[in-house]
């Protein structure tokens, strides 16, 4: 079932922990990525993201917690994704190859966010017609979960006063 192999972990870390992820993605170096071709003023799809590679990861030290400790071997990269309110968010998977993926951790990075500001995940059907699964954005929230998965970021309402900010580790699928 979909909703077990979603899971959602709170209060990992320390607020001071927190404040120190939160700094490294203000302070992060991001690109404008764009699905449609090189003109940024022609694109429909687009992000701001910074890309991290396997080192920069593990420096972040998340994947030191018990909980991801078992992922620390494996092959990954990561990215920091920042969500406006005007991004046009699709239904996607997460390296898909020969039907099967590696997992994908997220780390919601914002220090305060209102529930009214929006910005879930949500989870679908493998068809994509129907949700399976809505995850909160809470501050500090990490979840982990097949990239098979479909998923979506909710972008945030015009309501939210800041970006919406999130780690995603992507990890190499087991052959």
């Amino acid at each position: 079932m979909v909703e077990d192999s979603i899971k959602v972990y709170d209060d990992l870390l320390t607020y001071a922990q927190r404040e120190t992820l939160y700094e490294i993605a203000k302070t992060a170096q991001y690109r404008i990525c764009g699905a449609d071709n090189g003109t940024i003023e022609h694109q429909k799809d687009y992000s701001i993201v910074c890309l991290l590679n396997r080192d920069q990861v593990l420096r972040l030290g998340i994947l030191d917690l018990p909980e991801f400790k078992h992922l620390k071997d494996k092959d990954c990269h990561g990215a920091i994704n920042i969500s406006t309110p005007t991004d046009s968010d699709r239904i996607h998977t997460d390296g898909v190859m020969d039907g099967k993926a590696g997992d994908t951790l997220l780390y919601f990075i914002n220090l305060n966010w209102d529930l009214e500001w929006q910005g879930f995940t949500i989870f679908t059907s493998e068809d994509k017609k129907s949700i399976r699964k809505t995850v909160e954005y809470v501050p500090g929230r990490f979840v982990l979960f097949n990239g098979a998965i479909p998923h979506k970021v909710c972008s945030p309402s015009s309501l939210a006063p800041t970006f919406r900010m999130t780690l995603a580790i992507k990890f190499d699928r087991t052959i």
